[in-house]
């Protein structure tokens, strides 16, 4: 009986190394992989172009001033195809990103066109020819559909 309970213990120390094998392996291939670009104040900060006449201005004193954006930025609430205004920025990681990797230009709107504010958005970091890009998906993330801007 005393061999049983000593497989019994064998195999479930086995399992839990497996089991934190696995989740090592994981964790640091998801690490490793992560290609976000973190933002910083001096990356982001200057003129930023999309598609059309959108145009996104990220001034040092942490403002910023937008033209041309278009209403998918603000979501049904605009009624209007583009929005101009004005307000203020950050930059933040991700609330469910572990890594704390700061990826996300936040604006605080205070002067939005004909939308309520303030109004807050967030624009994801990426890369796209090797070139730092900001964007935001219209709908479902997992469709792709991205609206781009550039830095000029």
């Amino acid at each position: 009986m005393t061999r049983s309970y000593g497989r019994l213990a064998a195999g479930i120390v086995v399992s839990l190394a497996c089991l934190a094998a696995v989740a090592v392996v994981f964790s640091v291939s998801r690490w490793s992989s992560d290609q976000r670009p973190e933002l910083t104040d001096s990356a982001v900060v200057g003129a930023w172009r999309g598609s059309g006449a959108s145009e996104l201005i990220i001034a040092g004193d942490r403002t910023f001033s937008a033209k041309g954006l278009p209403s998918s930025l603000v979501g049904s609430q605009a009624t209007t195809s583009t929005v101009p205004g004005v307000g203020r920025w950050s930059i933040q990681a991700d609330v469910n990103d572990s890594s704390e990797k700061k990826t996300q230009l936040v604006l605080v709107f205070e002067d939005l066109d004909d939308v309520p504010v303030p109004f807050s958005v967030k624009l994801a970091s990426d890369l796209a020819d090797g070139k730092l890009v900001l964007f935001w998906t219209v709908g479902d993330p997992d469709l792709g559909h991205r609206v781009t801007l550039e830095k000029v």
